[in-house]
């Protein structure tokens, strides 16, 4: 792989916890970072400043969403997060200033009141579902509208006034936050390995939907 789209890990850090990393960080990074997407928020720093900018990460409680949360916060931008309730302590500590529940009878009402007149910049739906996308659409209503980031193709009925993409690739957009910002971050605990990992077994298995494989070996549940 190239260089510049790896970091060391740090000592104080395992290669198991580390190993969720990348997709999540190169997604995330897709979503909020890349000028011509619709959030194009500014690089996430280690030591950065806050400001006046809120977006809201609906689903962060997967790899993508808490890595949203972590890596917006570094860019100095105040996150209000939907989780599950036994997930908030989390985020909070993650950065999110605002976290309410997803099942919520007013998750609409909640996440527009913790605005508090202050700049709307945008939702990340690390979800991506019809469902999701009612809520993306209700709240991002009573904000006037805005851009939004999707990890699923969003309907085509959106209103005029709310600008949806579809994260697709991440390529070399990704390389000064590799280069700069994942070692030191972990090294310093600005950066945390969400969610963990589950390891199963030992050694390394290929699965396939059918539950097995067949690679020019004996065919094993499982794996070969």
């Amino acid at each position: 792989m190239p260089a510049k789209n790896a970091a060391l890990v740090p000592d104080n850090v395992a290669f198991t916890e580390a190993a969720v990393l990348p997709m999540a960080i190169d997604t995330a990074v897709c979503g909020l970072f890349q000028a011509n997407r619709p959030l194009g928020l500014p690089w996430p720093t280690l030591d950065p400043t806050t400001t006046s900018k809120v977006i809201i990460v609906y689903g962060a409680s997967s790899s993508v969403g808490s890595m949203a949360v972590q890596l917006a916060t570094a860019a100095g931008v105040r996150v209000t997060a939907t989780a599950s309730p036994r997930n908030h302590r989390v985020h909070h500590r993650c950065g999110a200033t605002s976290v309410f529940d997803y099942k919520s009878d007013t998750l609409v009402s909640d996440v527009v009141a913790a605005f508090a007149g202050d700049t709307f910049s945008g939702m990340f739906d690390d979800i991506s579902t019809p469902e999701t996308f009612a809520y993306d659409l209700a709240i991002m209503q009573k904000l006037s509208g805005g851009n939004k980031a999707c990890t699923h193709q969003p309907p085509k009925d959106f209103p005029g006034n709310v600008k949806a993409k579809f994260l697709f690739g991440s390529g070399e957009i990704v390389f000064p936050l590799w280069e700069n910002f994942v070692a030191p971050a972990l090294d310093g605990g600005q950066l945390r390995c969400l969610t963990e990992p589950l390891v199963v077994g030992r050694g390394m298995r290929v699965f396939s939907c059918a539950g097995y494989v067949e690679s020019g070996c004996e065919r094993k549940e499982g794996g070969c």
